[in-house]
């Protein structure tokens, strides 16, 4: 019985059982320290920061606007085809 056990032991180990989850769990503890140091978001440092923080807000403004615009002239396509469509069917009733 002691030396089936051991033997047991010895070829679930070789079998692949543990030998797959000793990477899955490498894997695990790489990503989680991976996840857990902080991103850098946006911070400048040294002399020239204020000036390439203001340039970054600048150009987020300007994204900003861009999409708000594009956003306006879609609906305002989109208002268009309504009546449109709506002019079609007062005529053809």
């Amino acid at each position: 019985m002691g030396a089936a056990s051991v033997y047991d032991r010895f070829r679930i180990f070789h079998s692949g059982g543990i030998m797959k989850r000793i990477p899955a769990f490498v894997l695990l503890v790489a990503l989680s320290f991976a996840w857990s140091t902080p991103a850098k978001a946006q911070i400048f440092m040294g002399p020239n920061s204020a000036r390439r923080a203001q340039k970054a807000g600048k150009q987020e403004h300007k994204a900003n606007n861009k999409a708000a615009k594009k956003q306006q002239k879609a609906m305002k396509k989109y208002q268009k085809s309504q009546r449109k469509a709506a002019r079609r069917t007062h005529w053809r009733i």
